[in-house]
């Protein structure tokens, strides 16, 4: 199955990833102008230890409240490699289509999912794909 996720969208240029779960390889793909794509060539996937599921700021604001956090923040799905390394797979303003994301490769990967998104502060570990097995 090839899992496609975005990693950044703009005007003028885009940034996606593309996951081969099959192979457990990915590839980069950037976009120009909705119109050209360039394909970076496929690397392995590293080892993975969970899936992570985070909301941050895109920008680093030293003066940001709790509630421009809240209101401004985006999902991140991340599979967490060595430990402590994160590799994004998937950044989206929508919290359901980041959580979606994250089961299906958690199924396809036997992967728990650890949601620090949902409630700030406070890291939960979803492995409700383990029960149904």
């Amino acid at each position: 199955m090839t899992f496609k996720g975005s990693l950044f969208k703009g005007i003028l240029f885009q940034k996606y990833i593309e996951v081969d779960t099959e192979k457990n390889e990915f590839r980069r793909i950037h976009g120009l102008l909705y119109l050209f794509r360039f394909k970076e060539k496929a690397e392995k996937l590293p080892k993975a230890d969970y899936l992570l599921l985070f909301k941050t700021l895109y920008v680093k604001c030293e003066t940001c409240t709790p509630e421009d956090f809240e209101k401004n923040g985006v999902y991140q799905l991340s599979l967490v490699y060595n430990k402590k390394r994160k590799f994004v797979l998937h950044v989206s303003s929508d919290k359901g289509e980041v959580f979606e994301k994250a089961r299906l490769l958690s199924k396809i990967w036997n992967l728990k999912i650890l949601d620090s998104a949902t409630q700030r502060g406070k890291s939960t570990w979803i492995n409700d794909h383990l029960l149904a097995a």
